[in-house]
């Protein structure tokens, strides 16, 4: 019997890219939803990212979730959008409290996919 991957929350996903980013990140967020949703069909991050519902076709796929979760993270000052066009959110002063705390509820193993998550979501912005 293969044992189920613990599933991560979106924002912990979000907040692992600009863990592995600079202080800001551009999100357009056409390619933000498709990378995550071609991510989640990878065997290797199917199940750490089932929580992550989308819907819409493959080539416009679309998340609530995801979107949830970038306003869940402005609301509790871990991002915020730093121009007027609201596409390029940077770190905000709870970022690296918030990140250390949530980053150290999982396993080495864990941490390593979801900074693999991180890090594959923004190189395809």
């Amino acid at each position: 019997m293969e044992l189920k991957m613990e599933c991560i929350i979106p924002e912990v996903l979000i907040m692992s890219m600009f863990d592995t980013a600079k202080d800001s990140l551009t999100i357009d967020v056409s390619k933000f939803q498709k990378a995550f949703y071609h991510l989640k069909k990878k065997p290797e991050f199917k199940d750490i990212m089932r929580e992550i519902r989308f819907r819409g076709s493959p080539a416009s796929p679309y998340s609530e979730d995801l979107d949830e979760a970038l306003s869940n993270l402005q609301y509790i000052h871990v991002l915020s959008r730093k121009n007027p066009d609201l596409v390029e959110y940077m770190k905000a002063e709870k970022f690296t409290e918030t990140w250390k705390k949530l980053n150290s509820k999982y396993d080495t193993a864990i941490q390593s996919l979801i900074s693999e998550i991180g890090k594959k979501i923004v190189t395809s912005l």
